[in-house]
């Protein structure tokens, strides 16, 4: 049975208590996360700029292209290309090797990080050369989530890295931008059962609890 809680709360002695808003908000990570990277001095109101993206061989030539067409000179912050997807067997293996020529150009070109092809996954390498504590990464694959890290790691659509990367390297601001998100706590009694993830047993709620969101 679970539980949906409409109001206010903090976690007290094992169960939710009534909380004055926006106390517990304040206290999560994730919102110390947001605000650490929110430009727009509206705490209510989100510009975020992250702390680098990445994208791999299936999606990071259109958005480049896009963001040369849109007035890019130069990547603005940390950008790895991988060549971890189109490189499959799957896919058709060295037949997307233009692909792969294109990246690497481009990334000498605008000054990103290209990693070659079976050398490494691009959530792999992430992981290891940019997830930390307190970070904020954008990726091109749904899959770009790095939390057991407290990193804040996003997966969006090619046109939301289209935008950081399209404003010059010397400015602070970047048009990512939203709304500041409500915290949905929630109970569910028992264990989980096995294969089951965080991200993956709130689904068959999710839509009663977006709509109590907007």
């Amino acid at each position: 049975m679970i539980t949906i809680q409409n109001a206010p709360v903090r976690w007290q002695d094992g169960r939710f208590a009534p909380a004055p808003h926006p106390q517990g908000r304040e206290g999560t990570m994730a919102h110390a996360i947001l605000m650490a990277h929110n430009t727009s001095g509206d705490p209510d109101r989100l510009s975020l700029r992250f702390d680098a993206m990445a994208s791999h061989d299936i999606t990071y030539v259109g958005i480049i292209q896009t963001a040369r067409a849109s007035g890019m000179k130069e990547f603005p912050l940390p950008y790895v290309l991988t060549n971890c997807h189109n490189s499959l067997c799957a896919v058709g293996g060295t037949i997307n090797e233009d692909d792969h020529v294109f990246g690497l150009s481009a990334a000498k070109k605008y000054g990103g990080e290209f990693v070659p092809a079976h050398q490494a996954v691009i959530h792999s390498y992430m992981r290891e050369r940019y997830a930390a504590p307190g970070k904020m990464i954008l990726g091109s694959d749904s899959h770009t989530r790095y939390g057991a890290y407290g990193c804040m790691a996003v997966g969006e659509g090619g046109p939301e890295l289209v935008k950081q990367r399209s404003w010059p390297a010397s400015s602070s601001a970047r048009p990512t931008t939203s709304h500041t998100p409500k915290s949905l706590p929630s109970t569910s009694p028992g264990r989980p059962g096995p294969g089951s993830a965080p991200r993956t047993w709130p689904w068959p709620w999710w839509g009663p609890p977006s709509k109590a969101a907007r």
